[in-house]
């Protein structure tokens, strides 16, 4: 199931979606003005989503919703959740060391929280992904990057099953009442927060939002350049697109 939703999410998020149309496009070759007609489609499509004009604008619509506070402006908590995604296990001997992804700043932002004394243990959230067997669990892997950011093994607890933001929540809540955690602070990228926090209210976790990893900063103006098309805007679009799809299908068939 886990990897039909998978397939379904990269053919509608924008590149997916242009593929299909060209793939439709040629099967109607014969047709020559309708497999024109979408092929224009296909590239307006994505010429859109890869403009930092559009590509700021619905990531904006996510991030905003949630305010990115420093670490001393946010309140104290029994816990943090540091949800996974923002790291890759070694892989020996190919990769021998963890790999700090562009979500990277959520362990820092983590630890940084737990410096601040902030709470007094982080519970590091992430399984291993069908496609990634034999490598570590996103759990241990953070536990490492952690330990490297001078969080002791001690105020680490690991949850190295979850392999969706529903699973996160749902295998963290009897780590958190086993420490007795209340309430915790949420961490993870300020695109993912919507998502993470409404699945954290359905399944009943307390959860303040701590996010990080803001892409969308008021002050920049791209003149011509915002309609020109960009290859690292597309894939911000792209992951805007996965949110928005996530948040569609929880609330259409809820969290389980």
């Amino acid at each position: 199931m886990m990897m039909v939703l998978k397939l379904l999410t990269l053919l509608l998020q924008p590149l997916g979606t242009a593929a299909l149309l060209l793939l439709v496009a040629l099967s109607l070759w014969r047709r020559r003005r309708l497999a024109l007609g979408l092929v224009a489609c296909a590239l307006a499509w994505l010429w859109l989503w890869a403009t930092p004009w559009a590509s700021t604008a619905l990531c904006a619509s996510l991030e905003r919703r949630y305010a990115a506070l420093p670490a001393e402006r946010l309140p104290h908590a029994d816990a943090i959740l540091l949800l996974g995604g923002g790291i890759e296990p070694a892989s020996p001997p190919l990769r021998n060391d963890f790999d700090l992804t562009a979500a990277g700043d959520r362990i820092v932002h983590a630890a940084a929280l737990y410096r601040a004394g902030k709470a007094p243990v982080i519970v590091a959230t992430g399984g291993r992904l069908p496609w990634t067997a034999g490598a570590a669990s996103e759990a241990d892997a953070m536990a490492q990057a952690l330990a490297r950011l001078g969080v002791p093994d001690t105020a680490i607890l690991r949850e190295d099953r979850a392999r969706t933001t529903r699973e996160n929540m749902r295998y963290s809540a009897p780590k958190l009442a086993q420490l007795h955690a209340r309430r915790v602070l949420l961490v993870t990228s300020a695109l993912h927060m919507p998502r993470a926090m409404a699945n954290a209210r359905v399944l009943g976790v307390e959860a303040i939002a701590a996010p990080t990893d803001v892409e969308v900063l008021p002050e920049r103006r791209y003149g011509l350049l915002g309609v020109l098309p960009d290859a690292q805007k597309l894939e911000r679009s792209s992951a805007a697109f996965k949110e928005y799809l996530g948040l569609a299908y929880d609330a259409v068939f809820g969290v389980r």
